[in-house]
């Protein structure tokens, strides 16, 4: 980002230049290649591009100027010395809203970001997700509120009477899934390749299963009382119209706050060793049984953290091969 300069400059700039595309600021390498560019695009508007010393760019980014504030709009883009991008951004209307595609050098994505509700993913070398968080799940203002949860907002329902049964279980004959009234799902019908998102299970009968379906809400600014998760509707589905349903029992804050501790905890103990192995260079090999055991120790809790990662990753049950079988 530009610094108090770049204020000035943009400053004297609604001035001086009459035309669009002028450049406001230059920075070169010893070598005589680009290193750094402002663009002036218009007013209070610019855009700032930076270049590997072979002259690759590197990032590229168009910025809205208000006062002291610089905020990124449009479409960030960030590439490796190859060429390859790095990373896409696709910045929204709010200032805390994007979504970030990031990539391994030889192009497989990284991660896909969503900010600040939606669902994140990360992924290994092969492709597969191994970690995926749903903002409506961690995040501290988006959520199913109380008054929603157990079955509080269904009293003096019919559905009050038609619920037959809190739980049933998704089994393939061979594994056997718990699914109970409370937990979030997605579906996909037979009828439609939409998948219906948030939606609550509230309860089974023998031939439905009973949701409550949230949206996101679009009057939610982050600064008003609006729930992010606006309740919609509850609704009665036939079990034979489900084509797909999307769901991960551990998808919780417990699991995730122990995966992520796990994951900080594993990294300090295999960094402990190389710190004061450094300072206590003396009694290097008097330690270096507690230091190996510390390092061992490291790795397990970030294998482990990973473990916790992975099974946090809904997984798509085909209702061809699976059913879904109300506990009576």
């Amino acid at each position: 980002m530009a610094g108090k300069l770049l204020f000035i400059l943009l400053f004297v700039g609604n001035f001086i230049y009459s035309q669009k595309d002028s450049v406001l600021e230059k920075k070169t390498y010893k070598n005589g290649n680009l290193k750094e560019i402002v663009f002036y695009r218009g007013t209070d508007t610019i855009e700032l591009r930076k270049y590997y010393k072979t002259g690759q760019l590197g990032d590229s980014v168009w910025l809205a100027i208000d006062g002291k504030n610089e905020t990124a709009f449009g479409i960030e883009k960030s590439y490796f010395e190859n060429g390859k991008p790095s990373s896409i951004t696709y910045h929204g209307k709010e200032r805390d809203e994007y979504i970030t595609d990031s990539y391994r050098e030889n192009g497989m994505l990284y991660s896909h970001i969503v900010k600040p509700t939606g669902v994140s993913k990360y992924y290994n070398s092969k492709g597969e997700v191994i970690k995926q968080f749903d903002e409506n799940k961690f995040d501290a203002d988006v959520y199913v509120r109380k008054k929603y949860k157990k079955q509080r907002h269904l009293k003096e329902t019919n559905y009050a009477t038609r619920i037959k049964s809190k739980e049933a279980y998704l089994t393939d004959d061979k594994n056997k899934v718990k699914i109970k009234s409370g937990v979030l799902i997605s579906l996909v019908l037979n009828s439609d390749t939409t998948v219906l998102n948030h939606c609550q299970v509230e309860g089974f009968s023998n031939d439905s299963i009973y949701l409550s379906k949230f949206d996101y809400n679009l009057l939610y600014d982050r600064s008003t009382n609006f729930d992010i998760l606006k309740y919609d509707s509850t609704f009665a589905l036939s079990l034979s119209k489900v084509k797909t349903i999307i769901y991960s029992k551990h998808y919780n804050k417990k699991r995730s706050f122990g995966a992520l501790a796990a994951s900080i905890t594993g990294t300090e103990l295999k960094v402990f060793p190389l710190l004061f192995g450094i300072l206590l260079y003396k009694d290097f090999v008097k330690l270096s049984p507690y230091y190996g055991g510390s390092i061992a120790a490291g790795f397990l809790l970030s294998y482990y953290s990973k473990y916790l990662y992975k099974s946090m990753v809904p997984k798509t049950y085909d209702m061809n091969k699976w059913k879904l079988k109300v506990k009576s």
